[in-house]
């Protein structure tokens, strides 16, 4: 098969079981023309593949299928039609096979080709085994509930290229980094048989791709709602029809309301209030009994002004499976050297081009997680706050191992060395770490703030990280909301990370679609067998910023946005699209990537090259040709402005749009380490006109998330844990007896079985 592979189909895959119970697994792969039959062993649950052309290889799914079945459909039990491969095991009485039967096109064409898939609705195939391994009803209870892990719109893969790594990769698919895949272990029995691509790489969170296709599409009918009024104590359900009669009814004026779906219509959400006379009356949603549904990141449109393409931006969460767990189980540090609920993210932005030419793209990364070190919090019911506590032996063991994995990852001294003169030499990896935290007397979170700073100083008394500069940043973020207001603190935050992230920098370059222009690459050059042409990086990020509170939840998810919108007005000023008012209602000078410009002086021209399409300029006055525009823009200029001046001086409808991806990170980010979507998050909906009608909801939805924050937290988060460890393959021993440490591969072969 050669390395690179026009996708002409799509991955399908079938599931058989014939009347006698035995069970197939038709493969057709988007990188191959042809199909594989995977046999499950009915005694042993081992997968079984030899490679043989008309025995288990095909030349389409349909000679599978009809060598299989001998051309009888009558010989079907059941069929299974799946669009991916998500996992496999043989554990106790069952095989359980994993697959996706929906999938969400989140990114749908990288930069050098490439569709990153959210999972948006899976399916468990539970295999009967004739000679099932002896288990007690523990662990039947427990396979159960690994059955009902929550993967749907949580999980992401793709076929095509390493999206493990920050963008590009250097690495091929098939060499993932290990800390972001989280079917590592149930994936395994496919690499034991030799197929490891029919089964996907699958990450935890989320990703999600702005362009501008209409993807709003099957809209179901609403769901059952139940609404709680305060002040009232009336308690109604129905669905929306239903609460405007009531409303009528009661003499209630419904002021508005706003139907807002993710695909799947699973999602409602009241935007306005409903007024009840004077009083206010605000409305406490509960979604299918307080369990958030999503579909992942998959909305689609336009950004930038005027409603014309200007660019595309990609939102990227990378979940590290290297400490799971839930909010009051993986907390910290743990004996990997990882923090609970670590993320990578990672904003992409780019301007798309007609085929054969280059695409420009740059990248902004960054970090959130817990503190590192080692610490936790002891959850009471009587208590109104969770005890926080401090290991009183080594708290800092392995807090410079986690650094160091950091420094290791984003440090690229040595790759600028490769890009000029005109980029200077790093001499160290900076890592800045923005703390969140309360800070006050007497506040419990305080303790954490402290053994912080004592971490840092004892990491650098022990000289471990020569190269590696680590800096802590103390903002205190709802004392600051509390006394100087929403805008007053955005603007605090942003003096803060101007220095730090001006220094870190992002990663700026070229996708070319023919390796013949690779001679004309100034910068680091990217390829591999995943795809065709080549990656010509012109500068890089070196270093990281981490952003924590707590749980790196709420507040951690509110901070970053307003960080990232910051590099994003940056990145888009580099790739040529202005976001400022000024030329909008101004100059009216277009770009040709659809944006907005800075005028030209007298005398010049702009044009674009016919082979690349890239925008040169021409000066008539001096008879010259240059890359660059004659009059720039100030580089990172709104980190130096008001809030008042940023709103006023900036497009607008780009900023609510990555406002919205970031609401809806947060609730995934809330779902999986807490149960419940994300809370104070009315701040990112700052620069919407409306946004002062939502405080007053805004605290209720507060109050409501926290009691149900605090419900789960008690009572389901073991439950979800040990979800979690069955699925990575961890304390088996525990959960899941019966599994051999070296299973048996026995296998009847197809046309052996009686």
């Amino acid at each position: 098969m050669s390395s690179v592979v026009s996708r002409l189909r799509d991955t399908s895959v079938v599931v058989v079981t014939l009347d006698t119970s035995e069970v197939y697994i038709i493969v057709s792969l988007s990188s191959r023309t042809d199909t594989q039959v995977i046999y499950i062993d009915p005694t042993t649950g081992a997968l079984c593949y030899s490679g043989k052309l008309g025995y288990d290889v095909f030349r389409s799914e349909k000679e599978a299928l009809d060598y299989i079945t001998n051309g009888s459909s009558w010989l079907c039990k059941s069929v299974t039609y799946a669009r991916a491969i998500l996992g496999y095991s043989a554990v106790g009485s069952f095989g359980l096979l994993l697959v996706a039967t929906k999938l969400t096109a989140s990114i749908p064409n990288l930069p050098g080709g490439g569709c990153v898939y959210t999972v948006a609705e899976s399916q468990w195939v539970k295999v009967s085994l004739q000679n099932p391994q002896p288990q007690g009803k523990g662990e039947a209870k427990n396979i159960q509930e690994l059955t009902e892990l929550d993967i749907d719109g949580k999980h992401y893969f793709c076929e095509a290229r390493d999206i493990t790594r920050p963008f590009p990769s250097h690495m091929p698919l098939h060499k993932p980094d290990d800390e972001f895949v989280w079917n590592r272990w149930f994936s395994m029995p496919f690499k034991k048989i030799g197929l490891p691509q029919h089964c996907v790489i699958l990450l935890q969170h989320s990703s999600c791709g702005e362009c501008p296709s209409q993807c709003m599409t099957n809209l179901v009918e609403l769901p059952t709602i139940a609404l709680g009024y305060l002040n009232r104590g009336i308690e109604t359900t129905g669905s929306l029809k239903m609460m405007r009669e009531f409303g009528a009814a009661s003499n209630l004026m419904v002021e508005g309301l706003e139907d807002k779906y993710l695909l799947g219509g699973k999602y409602w959400q009241l935007r306005k209030t409903i007024k009840l006379a004077k009083r206010q009356i605000i409305p406490l949603l509960d979604f299918g009994g307080g369990q958030l549904s999503h579909l992942g990141f998959t909305e689609c449109r336009s950004f930038g002004s005027s409603g014309q393409q200007e660019g595309m931006v990609a939102l990227t969460a990378r979940r590290s499976r290297l400490h799971p767990g839930t909010r009051y189980l993986a907390r910290g540090l743990n004996s990997c050297f990882s923090t609970g609920n670590e993320v990578e993210c990672e904003q992409l932005v780019w301007v798309p081009k007609r085929a054969g030419q280059s695409v420009p793209f740059n990248t902004y990364i960054w970090r959130r997680g817990t503190i590192p070190i080692w610490w936790g919090a002891e959850l009471k019911i009587t208590a109104a706050e969770a005890e926080i506590y401090v290991a009183d032996r080594d708290p800092y063991k392995g807090s410079a191992q986690y650094y160091q994995r950091l420094s290791k990852r984003y440090d690229s001294r040595n790759l600028d060395a490769t890009v000029g003169s005109d980029q200077k030499k790093n001499a160290f990896v900076p890592i800045v770490c923005i703390n969140l935290l309360r800070n006050g007397e007497g506040k419990s979170e305080s303790i954490l703030v402290q053994h912080f700073e004592e971490s840092l100083n004892y990491i650098r008394s022990t000289g471990k990280l020569p190269y590696t500069r680590i800096h802590l940043i103390n903002y205190d973020w709802h004392a600051s909301i509390k006394f100087k207001g929403e805008q007053q603190t955005i603007e605090g935050l942003w003096k803060l990370l101007k220095a730090p992230t001006v220094s870190i920098g992002i990663s700026e370059g070229d996708y070319l679609p023919s390796r013949q222009r690779i001679k004309d690459c100034r910068g680091e050059i990217v390829y591999n067998d995943d795809f065709e042409g080549a990656f010509c990086l012109r500068s890089h990020q070196n270093g990281v910023l981490r952003f924590n509170c707590a749980d790196s939840l709420d507040r951690t998810n509110a901070a970053s946005f307003f960080g990232a919108l910051q590099v994003f007005a940056e990145q888009c000023r580099r790739l040529g699209i202005s976001l400022d008012t000024d030329f909008v209602y101004g100059y009216q000078s277009y770009s040709n990537q659809g944006g907005y410009t800075a005028p030209l002086p007298q005398g010049w021209e702009k044009r674009s090259d016919a082979v690349t399409g890239k925008t040169y300029y021409i000066d008539h006055n001096t008879r010259t040709t240059t890359w660059e525009h004659p009059c720039p823009d100030k580089p990172w200029k709104r980190f130096d402005m008001t809030f008042e001046e940023f709103k006023r001086s900036t497009i607008l409808s780009p900023v609510s749009q990555l406002a919205d991806i970031f609401l809806l990170a947060g609730d995934i980010h809330a779902t999986l380490y807490t149960g419940s979507k994300a809370m104070h998050s009315q701040i990112l909906s700052i620069f919407n006109e409306e946004a002062g009608k939502f405080k007053q909801f805004s605290a209720a939805q507060n109050m409501k998330i926290t009691l149900q924050r605090r419900y789960k937290n008690a009572v389901v988060d073991s439950s979800r844990q040990k979800q979690l460890e069955m699925f990575l393959g961890l304390r088996l021993f525990k959960h899941l007896p019966s599994v051999p440490v070296q299973p048996l591969h026995v296998c009847y072969f197809l046309g052996f079985v009686y």
